[in-house]
C-alpha cells in the first residue's frame, strides 16, 4: 500500500501479489493500492484478489486536490472478482494506464468481474489487452473500459465483456481500438466525444455503437462494424456519425430513441 504521499513518488516494480486463500470475509482484497500517492507501478503482477465479488488487481484512489500522477505499465492483472485497475479519483489524480494485460480469469469461472479497467481520473489509457473470463456464451457480463471524462483512450484491445468500452462522462477521446466479441462495441453516455478509427465485430444480438438514448453532440466517424445486429442503435439528439463502414450488419441505424 501506497498512502499519503501527495506529489512523491512510490515506484513498485517486478513484484508478484498472489491473493489466494486469503480468508476475508468482510471487505475488498486489493493487490496494489495506492492512496493519494503519486509513482509508477511496472511489470508487476496481480491475481487471486477473489473477496465475494469485492476484488481487485490494482485499486488507485485520491481524497484530496493535490495533484498525483500514477502510471500502470507492462503489467499483468488476472482472476479478480470485481476490477482489474480501477481509480476511484474524482480529484487531483492523472492515470497513465498503458501496455496492460487484464484478464478477468484465466479459467472457466462462475464469476464475471464489473470492469477489466475503470477510472474515474483524467490521463490515457493505451495499448491494453482486455479479456474476459472465458465464460459459457451469453453469460459474460461487464464492462472491459470504462471511464469518465477527458480521457485519451486509444490502441486498446477488447474481447469478451458486456460492452466493450463504456464513458459515461464528455470530451473523451476514443481512437483506433479493437474490440470483439462483445455484447456491445463502444457506449457513448455523454457528450463532446470523438470516436474515430476503432474496428468493431462479432457482436451478435449486439451494436458496434450505442448511445445508449443519452449521447448527444458525439462525433462518431471512421469506424468500421462488421458482423452485428446493429451498426449504430440507440441515437439521441444530434450526432455526426458518418462516414462509418458496416458490413455484415442487420440495421445500420437504429430508430432514436
Amino acid at each position: 500500500m501506497a498512502q499519503g504521499t501527495g506529489a512523491g513518488l512510490v515506484n513498485i516494480s517486478n513484484l508478484a501479489v498472489d491473493g489466494s486463500n486469503n480468508q476475508v470475509t468482510n471487505g475488498p482484497v486489493l493487490g496494489i493500492y495506492y492512496q493519494n500517492s503519486s509513482g509508477t507501478i511496472k511489470r508487476v503482477a496481480t491475481h487471486n484478489q477473489i473477496a465475494q465479488r469485492s476484488g481487485f488487481g490494482i485499486f488507485l484512489e485520491s481524497t484530496t486536490s493535490t495533484v498525483k500522477t500514477v502510471n500502470v505499465t507492462k503489467s499483468s492483472v488476472h482472476d479478480f472478482d470485481s476490477g482489474g485497475i480501477r481509480c476511484n479519483c474524482p480529484t487531483g489524480m492523472t492515470v497513465d494506464i498503458n501496455s496492460n494485460s487484464i484478464t478477468g480469469s484465466n479459467s472457466a469461472s462462475n464469476y464475471s468481474p464489473d470492469e477489466g479497467i475503470d477510472m474515474d481520473a483524467t490521463g490515457t489509457i493505451s495499448n491494453n489487452t482486455v479479456l474476459s473470463n472465458p465464460a459459457p456464451p451469453a453469460t459474460s457480463q461487464g464492462v472491459g473500459i470504462t471511464f469518465k471524462s477527458n480521457m485519451v483512450v486509444t490502441g486498446n484491445t477488447v474481447i469478451g465483456w458486456g460492452a466493450g468500452i463504456w464513458t459515461v462522462g464528455d470530451s473523451n477521446m476514443i481512437k483506433s481500438n479493437r474490440v470483439s466479441k462483445a455484447g456491445g462495441g463502444i457506449t457513448l453516455s455523454g457528450t463532446n466525444n470523438d470516436v474515430e478509427n476503432n474496428f468493431l465485430a462479432n457482436f451478435p444480438g449486439g451494436a458496434g455503437i450505442s448511445f445508449n438514448c443519452t449521447g448527444s453532440g458525439n462525433t462518431v466517424i471512421h469506424n468500421q462494424v462488421n458482423d452485428a445486429s446493429w451498426g449504430i442503435i440507440d441515437p439521441h439528439g444530434v450526432n455526426t456519425i458518418s462516414p462509418n463502414a458496416f458490413t455484415n450488419v442487420q440495421t445500420l441505424v437504429s430508430d432514436p430513441c
